[in-house]
């Protein structure tokens, strides 16, 4: 069974809020650094997504080094996705059930004559389903839609012109 309830809201944050709980936990929040590499082996329109998304992110503070391989996953996903979606485009979602019915000429030849039984969903319905699901999971981990970074905080590091103001802050709000 997955974890329940809401995810936890970091120390930064409580902190901020003025929360008694920020005080009880330790200031030791694993923070993710660097810039994952691009995996040789993700298909090629994969690797297209990589180099779009992955400055996004990195430009945004949500992705480190250590995320490469779910970024690697989502890639191949959304690649695989999109040749499920550009199939359905081209030939619909149902493919027809053929069946052929025999008859005889006057001349007593066999004739076979095709009709249809029904319809039939092709398999790449599913698969964009399934992997829209998927991805969805993803991108809400990494803030790639509105409510999941509504959601998110992130750490922005600071200028050393903004360090130097924040001491100066401190040290005349200190001296009063």
């Amino acid at each position: 069974m997955g974890k329940r309830g809401p995810a936890p809201t970091p120390t930064t944050i409580l902190s901020l809020r003025g929360s008694w709980r920020a005080k009880t936990r330790s200031d030791d929040e694993v923070k993710s650094k660097g810039r994952p590499i691009c995996p040789a082996w993700i298909l090629p329109q994969a690797k297209k997504q990589w180099k779009k998304l992955v400055p996004q992110l990195d430009a945004m503070g949500l992705v480190g080094e250590i995320d490469g391989h779910i970024l690697a996953r989502y890639c191949q996903m959304w690649a695989q996705w999109r040749d499920a979606e550009e199939f359905l485009m081209a030939n619909g979602f149902n493919e027809e059930v053929m069946d052929y019915r025999e008859s005889r000429e006057a001349d007593g030849t066999i004739v076979m004559t095709p009709y249809v039984t029904g319809l039939r969903q092709y398999p790449q319905v599913t698969q964009a389903r399934n992997l829209h699901k998927d991805m969805w999971n993803i991108e809400r981990s990494f803030g790639m839609n509105p409510g999941a970074r509504a959601s998110l905080t992130v750490d922005i590091p600071k200028t050393k012109d903004q360090k130097k103001a924040d001491v100066k802050k401190a040290l005349t709000s200190n001296a009063g």
